[in-house]
């Protein structure tokens, strides 16, 4: 008989990390990311996420033989009260022309980043997913009167994670390339 095993439900989203990336990746060197370090923010909301998946059917013999298909990306719909100050617009190509002061034209060259956030389960175990290359579409605003009753004003901001060039081991050698990494802080092994 088939052991039946139980794992916690996820409830929880944790903070945002977010990092700049100063240097791009090749093929042989990876990425450099901003010395300053990581900006966090306790402002997420919810981050629904969809993967890209491109197909290529090969067809021999009158029957479905290989599927060359890859996945091309992952578009992250990220519901949040706020970014580190200035972040998105620097992600979005912004100008920054004095304190707090940003330009927008019609030709922006938007930056690249890493995101990272933690989900938690019921029992406060934590899976971590880390999107080493992103980049964040244009941020419109929806302002709207306030009222009694105070609503909070979340923003939709519409990250697409690509895919890094550079491949840091032999696991991840061939044709294959990161576009996110999960680490599952549940499986014992997986906390070291």
């Amino acid at each position: 008989m088939a052991e039946i095993v139980k794992r916690g439900l996820m409830t929880g989203l944790g903070d945002g990390y977010f990092q700049k990336m100063t240097t791009e990746e090749t093929k042989t060197t990876p990425p450099v990311y901003d010395v300053e370090g990581v900006e966090v923010v306790p402002s997420l909301e919810s981050a629904p996420t969809e993967m890209t998946y491109q197909s290529s059917p090969v067809n021999l013999s009158n029957k479905k033989h290989s599927d060359l298909g890859k996945l091309t990306d992952v578009r992250i719909t990220l519901n949040a009260a706020y970014l580190p100050a200035g972040f998105a617009e620097w992600a979005t190509g912004a100008i920054k022309i004095g304190p707090g002061a940003y330009a927008y034209n019609d030709n922006p060259i938007r930056g690249f980043f890493r995101f990272a956030f933690p989900a938690t389960d019921e029992f406060g175990e934590v899976v971590i997913f880390n999107f080493p290359k992103c980049q964040m579409e244009p941020v419109g605003v929806s302002p709207q009167t306030e009222t009694e009753s105070k609503e909070a004003r979340i923003t939709a901001f519409n990250i697409v994670g690509n895919a890094l060039l550079y491949k840091p081991s032999a696991e991840l050698s061939g044709d294959n390339s990161n576009i996110y990494l999960k680490v599952d802080t549940r499986e014992e092994d997986a906390k070291d």
